[in-house]
């Protein structure tokens, strides 16, 4: 039941999410992506697996309650047969049976404790992959916002070619411009044609791909809202992340998956320890030989019996050192991948900081220059239509522009993509 409705929920979700006529946010897709995603379901029945198996654990340490019922026959002749004295001619009983552990030597506790620490890393786990899956989703969406934009920078340079390739042939046709200045255009404007199709193509992958991390049905007939200029954070402003990784996801599972590891090598330690067990069992319990007696000769077949059981190696050649040895090793181990991985994160945490810093500083560089480009090609464009200027003049002027135009785009990319990464990283 349960299984049907988290289905019909995310068939539910996947409709909205392909028929829905409104513009879609980054919010509203992060939103419908932890919703339908089955990346995040997975994770959540991984922790809800290893809640039942310390449910399972907790009640191994209450009595248990068998019931054991059989019949041996054992014929007895002069020539073939056991023992009679040992067999009876058989046995045949039906008895209820009570089991308690009084000591286990620990394990159960410890087992209980890794238990404890595995189902608190399941549920950073499952944070985890909420965590990446908005990055992933920031990542898909950032890229759709700039091919958006790369498309309409590449339509608007067409434009701009289009109009001045017009005017060329009107020179040419009144003998102010040459043939070769035509031709130099339609190279230029071929290319930015070609550019232009690969932008459409860009934005298809890339919205096709964020469709798929939503988790819906496969439709890229989606609009989305948002500015890469104020997406996550605003270009003009800098920046003061923490600097410091304590709350990182990952490093907190790599040292719970630590923790469950030294408890291993405890409870290979515990071998040592002897299982003291409380055993009773009541009902019937008679040999075939006695109920070949008369009824008045047979003796009773109804009882009970207790008893208390002590079971422990005294000498297993080394084999239990052997396995606490191999857990150590393993536990040294994940430690040295811890301080690695630590490493690692600091390492890629100050990096993306850095290039956080440069593609703002970069920014307002380009946004600087941008301007000068922009008057620039007025200019020479103007001056060319006064003859003061070459045609060349003007396709470099106007492929300046269009390419700082790109270079901003693509720093604002870098820095809304850098601003995600560090959210990631910094999230607890």
């Amino acid at each position: 039941m349960k299984y049907a409705a988290t289905v019909l929920a995310s068939l539910v979700a996947g409709v909205a999410f392909s028929q829905s006529p409104r513009s879609l946010t980054l919010g509203d897709c992060v939103a419908l992506a932890l919703r339908t995603n089955a990346r995040v379901e997975a994770s959540g029945a991984r922790s809800r697996l290893i809640e039942l198996a310390g449910s399972e654990l907790s009640v191994t340490g209450l009595p248990r309650l068998r019931i054991n019922a059989g019949g041996i026959y054992a014929p007895v002749t002069s020539r073939l047969g056991y023992d009679p004295v040992i067999s009876n001619e058989g046995q045949v009983n039906g008895q209820l049976l009570l089991e308690e552990s009084l000591f286990d030597g620990g394990v159960r506790s410890l087992k209980e404790s890794q238990n404890d620490i595995d189902f608190q890393r399941a549920l950073h786990e499952q944070r985890a992959v909420e965590r990446d899956l908005t990055l992933e989703v920031t990542t898909h969406f950032i890229e759709i916002l700039r091919a958006e934009r790369e498309k309409a920078l590449r339509e608007e340079s067409i434009t701009q070619l289009s109009g001045y390739l017009d005017l060329l042939r009107q020179l040419v046709g009144g003998g102010t411009a040459g043939q070769t200045d035509v031709l130099k255009t339609e190279v230029q404007l071929s290319s930015d044609r070609l550019a232009l199709e690969e932008a459409r193509e860009t934005l298809t992958v890339a919205k096709y791909q964020l469709a798929e991390a939503i988790g819906g049905s496969i439709d890229t007939s989606f609009e989305l809202s948002g500015a890469l200029d104020s997406l996550l954070i605003s270009p003009a402003h800098s920046t003061s992340p923490p600097d410091t990784l304590s709350g990182n996801l990952d490093l907190h599972i790599a040292e719970m998956e630590f923790q469950s590891s030294q408890i291993e090598a405890s409870v290979a330690a515990h071998e040592r320890y002897p299982v003291i067990s409380l055993f009773a069992d009541a009902g019937v319990l008679t040999s075939v030989e006695n109920l070949r007696l008369p009824a008045d000769q047979r003796s009773s077949i109804w009882g009970y019996s207790v008893g208390l059981s002590v079971d422990g190696a005294l000498f297993n050649w080394g084999a239990t050192d052997r396995r606490i040895e191999q857990r150590e090793v393993q536990s040294e181990i994940l430690r040295l991948q811890n301080l690695s991985l630590k490493r690692s994160l600091q390492s890629e945490y100050g990096r993306t900081r850095l290039q956080l810093s440069l593609a703002q500083t970069r920014l307002g560089q380009i946004r600087s220059n941008l301007r000068t480009v922009e008057e620039n090609y007025l200019l020479t464009k103007a001056l060319f239509a006064g003859g003061k200027a070459l045609s060349l003049e003007v396709l470099n002027a106007q492929q300046l522009l269009t390419e700082t135009r790109l270079a901003e785009l693509q720093t604002l990319t870098d820095i809304q993509m850098d601003a995600a990464k560090i959210r990631q990283l910094s999230q607890q």
